[in-house]
């Protein structure tokens, strides 16, 4: 038996990436998805995948479009706090303005995103549900150039540490995944900005990012996919407030 069919799913970041990666995985398991985010042609070619993929155009940073998000479309059981920014910058040439856009998208996207979810979860009184945040492990250990997108996904560990302990008596976790670098149009750009700093080719900077994991490599999406799909299923239930790392072997 499927555990988790007819379950609803909202993902934010949904259009790309590992989002999209996990809409596709969730609605092959017979779930409801939500997907979401700010472009929406990318979002459209996700939800054209499968007539249980819908899509909602927000703003995880806009505390108003959050609460209209959960309004329309109600509390999901699963939700997966996507939605993210990197950019490489060195510290001391970082502007406020660079630090303030990743945090509001990496930490405060990830606050409004969860809070509300959680909330909801509350007040319909399900007895069931899981929260998850994609964090990195570049916020558990540091990586040189990207001292902002560390510390936001630093801060998104401490919040799923903290909250875990608040919902620890109830069916309802929260856990943070943390991967390494992933085989992304992210990683992508950040390869182009790291070259743009340290004058090297992109294919120099990628070979420094793989450097980063014993396995040397890139991670693939459907990794993490495969990981959050553990993390919902029943048997999980005593994982809670756990920082996840999928890291090829990493030390810090």
């Amino acid at each position: 038996m499927n555990f988790l069919s007819k379950k609803s799913v909202l993902i934010t970041g949904g259009g790309s990436g590992i989002g999209a990666s996990f809409a596709k995985k969730f609605v092959s398991l017979q779930c409801k998805v939500w997907v979401v985010g700010r472009n929406k042609n990318k979002l459209e070619e996700v939800s054209n995948l499968d007539e249980n993929i819908n899509y909602f155009i927000c703003d995880v940073t806009d505390e108003n479009q959050i609460i209209d998000l959960y309004d329309k479309i109600g509390s999901p059981d699963i939700i997966i706090a996507n939605a993210g920014k990197a950019e490489s910058s060195a510290f001391h040439k970082t502007t406020l303005n660079q630090w303030q856009n990743i945090m509001d998208v990496n930490l405060k996207g990830v606050f409004l995103t969860l809070r509300e979810g959680l909330l909801r979860l509350k007040n319909e009184k399900k007895n069931w549900g899981r929260l998850i945040a994609i964090s990195s492990i570049v916020g558990k250990r540091g990586y040189p150039y990207l001292s902002t997108y560390a510390a936001s996904k630093h801060g998104v560990i401490g919040l799923v540490k903290s909250v875990a302990q608040e919902i620890a008596k109830t069916k309802i976790t929260i856990n943070a995944i943390c991967p390494g670098y992933l085989d992304t149009d992210m990683t992508k750009k950040s390869i182009s900005n790291i070259s743009k700093i340290t004058g090297l080719s992109d294919n120099e900077a990628l070979n420094k990012l793989k450097e980063f994991s014993p396995q040397h490599r890139l991670y693939t999406p459907e990794e993490v996919t495969e990981m959050i799909v553990f993390l919902c299923q029943e048997m999980s239930n005593g994982i809670n407030g756990q920082s996840l790392s999928i890291c090829g072997g990493e030390t810090y």
